[in-house]
């Protein structure tokens, strides 16, 4: 490879290549070091899993679980918060994958259970 020159991509692909081999056979010669980086990045992807799955709705989400757990239609919701009917759902997928719910009845059911709402309330607390 010497003697071709190099597409710009191709250098920055082969430096970048070169440097996590070089990384990967620093930390192999210390093991713990290895062991904690690799520790360390698997925490950096679970972070947003700490806490209950609630809790990781942003803002906007909030406000549409507690409107679809007072019973509210995707229509009503998108009425009352002035969004698209298209909005209100894409953010039903989000608060879905979230919580693990399949259906309106498993998003209703999973704040009775975790104790969002009590018996005979019109939503979460």
């Amino acid at each position: 490879m010497a003697g071709f020159p190099l597409r710009p991509l191709q250098r920055i692909v082969t430096s970048l290549l070169i440097a996590a081999t070089l990384s990967i056979a620093y930390l192999a010669t210390r093991p713990s070091e290895l062991t904690d980086t690799i520790a360390r990045q698997a925490l950096k992807g679970s972070a947003a899993e700490d806490g209950a799955p609630h809790e990781r709705l942003s803002p906007r989400e909030q406000e549409v679980f507690r409107l679809i757990v007072q019973r509210r239609t995707v229509s009503e919701i998108a009425a009352e918060i002035d969004l698209a009917q298209s909005t209100v759902s894409n953010h039903l997928r989000g608060i879905e994958a979230k919580l693990r719910a399949r259906t309106l009845a498993e998003i209703i059911s999973y704040a009775h259970r975790v104790g969002l709402v009590g018996p005979g309330d019109p939503g979460p607390r």
